[in-house]
């Protein structure tokens, strides 16, 4: 996961609760709070426009060549 996030991939999680928290808060974009979900199955439509908001947010940003 480091690799991508290296590359400047941004790096969203949601887990149904079954992860373990710390492994996938370092897996997971920084800030964690921004960028890692725990829901319930039930739940992913609550989030899911938000999430996809952030996903096109961040899928926006270009970063600048040499």
């Amino acid at each position: 996961m480091q690799e991508l996030k290296d590359l400047g991939v941004t790096v969203f999680i949601v887990s149904t609760g079954r992860g373990n928290r710390l492994e996938l808060s370092a897996a997971a974009s920084a800030p964690a709070e921004k960028h890692l979900h725990f829901v319930d199955v039930d739940d992913l439509p609550i989030i899911a426009r938000e999430l996809r908001g952030s996903i096109l947010a961040a899928s926006c940003v270009l970063p600048t060549g040499d």
